[in-house]
This record gives structure tokens, C-alpha cells and sequence, in this order.
């Protein structure tokens, strides 16, 4: 499964494939449901087949030729920044990072549940600087240990 990402496909290879039934990615991973979509790919549930291990598999998305290599990279520094910070309680642990059999980059990430920011935000509009101030600072104790 993690060979280093050289020509790929895009994500929609992994939409397909979820649409056809097919379960199992890269022969170790099988996908319950996707988790959400942004702008740099897909991510997915998904349980390892021998632990049982909960994770999410981050896909990277359809790639516009004329900036595939740029964010080809910044997926490729997402894996890098992510595999130093070894334990850090804001920040989720890369499992495994390369390429999925057909070529499309992928990091396998621990599975936290919850509920994200951004839904919070839809369900609750704006917040009092009460909520904010511990939400801030959790993001930039996040931000100082990947960047610091």
C-alpha cells in the first residue's frame, strides 16, 4: 500500500470504487463510509484488517494539471509535518503515508472521534471569547509543535 506516490490516479478512482461495493484499500484497510471532503482530497473511515484499529485515510483529490506538482508537494510536507510530531494531544498520528495500488497519495492517520470546528460553528453561529480562548489555544500549541 505504501509505495512513494509517482504517477497516479485521482481520487474519484476511490469514489468509484466505493460506489461499486469494493471494501478493501490497498489490501489492508477496509473502508467504512466517507468522512468528509475538502480541498486537497477525500478522507475516509476505514479498519486495519489484522488490529482492528480504527483510522482515517486521507486521498488525495483530482489534480488540476496546472498545479498537480504543487500540491502534490504540500501533501507530501502534510506527511513530513505530521510524522515528526510523535505524540502531541491536538494533533493526529500518521499511521503510514505513500500511494495507494493505483498510484493516488494517501496518509493513513489515527481516527478521532468528535465533532470538528467547523460544525460547531454551523450548529452553534458564533461563539463567546469564553469558548474561544481554549479553542485558540489548542490550535496554536498544534501549530508550534508541527512548525516550532
Amino acid at each position: 500500500m505504501c509505495a512513494r506516490p509517482h504517477a497516479f490516479h485521482v481520487s474519484k478512482v476511490l469514489i468509484v470504487s466505493l460506489t461499486a461495493g469494493e471494501k478493501i484499500l490497498g489490501g489492508r484497510y477496509e473502508i467504512e463510509g466517507v468522512l468528509g471532503k475538502g480541498s486537497m482530497g477525500v478522507v475516509v473511515g476505514a479498519v486495519h484488517l489484522r488490529s482492528g484499529t480504527r483510522v482515517a485515510v486521507k486521498v488525495l483529490a483530482e489534480l488540476d494539471p496546472t498545479n498537480a506538482e504543487l500540491m502534490l508537494k504540500r501533501f507530501e510536507r502534510e506527511a513530513k509535518l505530521l510524522s515528526r510530531v510523535t505524540s502531541h494531544p491536538n494533533i493526529v498520528s500518521l499511521l503510514d503515508h505513500g500511494a495507494l495500488p493505483s498510484g493516488e497519495p494517501c496518509l493513513v492517520m489515527e481516527y478521532v472521534e468528535g465533532t470538528d470546528l467547523e460544525r460547531v460553528l454551523e450548529r452553534e453561529g458564533s461563539l463567546a471569547w469564553r469558548s474561544v480562548v481554549p479553542i485558540a489555544r489548542q490550535i496554536l500549541e498544534a501549530l508550534e509543535a508541527v512548525h516550532g
